[in-house]
């Protein structure tokens, strides 16, 4: 959840055009949730961080493997969608 906070705000950084909706307050959302899944992450037990890291790599490395595959990005020049 924490990359989708990041990804929110680097899309409305980077392609800044209308919208079907608006986030009030933006980005006091982006921020409460930020400081809200950190602490669940911080505080967890040390099992459930390493299986979550093992969880990001493998669909990471599932991800990648399918991008080679297809000669999407980053490997091509097809962009997604």
């Amino acid at each position: 959840f924490i990359g989708q906070i990041g990804a929110v705000v680097q899309l409305r950084r980077e392609r800044n055009r209308p919208r079907p909706y608006k986030m009030w307050l933006y980005p006091l959302p982006c921020i409460l949730a930020l400081v809200g899944w950190s602490y669940m992450y911080l505080t967890a037990a040390p099992l459930f961080i390493v299986l979550g890291l093992v969880t990001l790599l493998a669909g990471s490395a599932a991800f990648l493997l399918w991008a080679w595959r297809t000669e999407g990005w980053p490997f091509g020049t097809k962009e997604a969608g």
